[in-house]
């Protein structure tokens, strides 16, 4: 195969962006199939449907992920409400089974402590702002996280808020790196 010289100019805008997180990855388009099964799986409680979304997750580890010396998998939290209603954190299921895959520990040190509800309808910065302080760290793992390397679990990436709300609490808690892995964008 005949490789090319890589082109700046068919960066997408999201390449562009500065952000806390080093590259995020998925495996597919967040749309047609992929997003009806993640939509099943997530709102329907269609459970049956996780190995599916995990071989998913980690196909896309092993294309654009396994080269990176990664110490944790962190799932990105749901607030304890979303996870009474809903009965499971989806981000946390496909990291355990990523974690059962590629041998890295779940770490699950993220926690959510203010429940939003209607972010689908906003601008990234809209939602940006609306997540400033939704996130932390629980304390206990600060001496864990410590100039580690992070790979960040969710199921969709959407305006890349969430992950770099994310991304920044662990930063300050003194992670040295932090990626980011979804199903779907």
């Amino acid at each position: 195969m005949e490789q090319r010289k890589f082109e700046p100019s068919l960066r997408c805008r999201e390449c562009y962006r500065q952000t806390s997180f080093v590259f995020s990855r998925s495996y597919g388009a967040y749309r047609d199939e992929l997003r009806e099964i993640l939509h099943r799986y997530k709102f329907m409680r269609e459970k049956e449907l996780l190995p599916l979304l995990a071989g998913f997750l980690c196909t896309a580890w092993d294309m654009h992920m396994a080269a990176i010396p990664c110490d944790f998998l962190v799932p990105v939290p749901i607030h304890p409400q979303r996870l009474r209603e809903r009965g499971f954190n989806q981000a946390y299921q496909l990291a355990q089974e990523l974690s059962g895959y590629s041998k890295i520990p779940l770490l699950n040190p993220l926690r959510r402590d203010i429940h939003l509800t209607g972010q689908a309808m906003k601008t990234r910065k809209e939602r940006l702002l609306a997540l400033q302080g939704v996130f932390s760290v629980e304390p206990f793992y600060v001496s864990q996280l410590s100039g580690k390397t992070i790979l960040l679990i969710d199921d969709i990436y959407t305006t890349g808020s969430t992950a770099e709300a994310c991304s920044r609490v662990l930063l300050e808690a003194g992670v040295g790196a932090v990626y980011v892995l979804t199903v779907a964008r």
